[in-house]
């Protein structure tokens, strides 16, 4: 059930299956639900939409499933080319205590300067914060190599990914 499948296959409309998706959130209990249903779902209708419902799910969310859907359904919009929720929400699940959630996360923080790189085409340089939130997830002398790198825009992001020290 994807977000482009449901008003075309059973006269649903997108809004009504993010609302049975959400209503029913208790029986997504594992990693593979929630990475293969939430963004094209969740994640392609909040493409227009205010976004504070995946704020909430990383904040408040009654699993730990729920708070991996708030992160994970952001995956839309780092293909779009929109990174600043990604960041942010990575930040809200910075010091959660699992590590499925820390997966997701640097999941994420890899995939959006790569997908930054392909929309915006070249080197386009990632917004100062977007650069702080990346730095961030890095440790001591790496986290200064990324920050002075891109700065001077000489930053190679597919090298800096590779070299990830959290292990995600």
């Amino acid at each position: 059930m994807t977000g482009a499948s449901c008003p075309t296959r059973s006269g649903i409309s997108q809004a009504d299956c993010v609302d049975f998706y959400l209503a029913h959130t208790d029986f997504i209990n594992n990693w593979d639900l929630v990475d293969l249903s939430c963004y094209p779902l969740l994640g392609v209708w909040l493409l227009d939409k205010d976004r504070s419902l995946l704020y909430g799910l990383a904040r408040k969310g009654k699993t730990l499933w729920e708070q991996r859907i708030g992160i994970v359904s952001t995956m839309t919009f780092i293909r779009h080319g929109q990174l600043d929720d990604t960041f942010a929400i990575a930040d809200i699940l910075l010091h959660h205590p699992h590590d499925l959630i820390h997966k997701a996360v640097g999941w994420l923080l890899r995939e959006a300067p790569l997908r930054h790189r392909e929309v915006h085409g070249g080197r386009t340089p990632l917004l100062p914060a977007a650069l702080t939130s990346l730095a961030a997830h890095f440790f001591g002398c790496l986290r200064s190599a990324v920050l002075f790198f891109a700065a001077t825009d000489a930053v190679d992001y597919h090298a800096v990914i590779k070299i990830d020290p959290l292990g995600f």
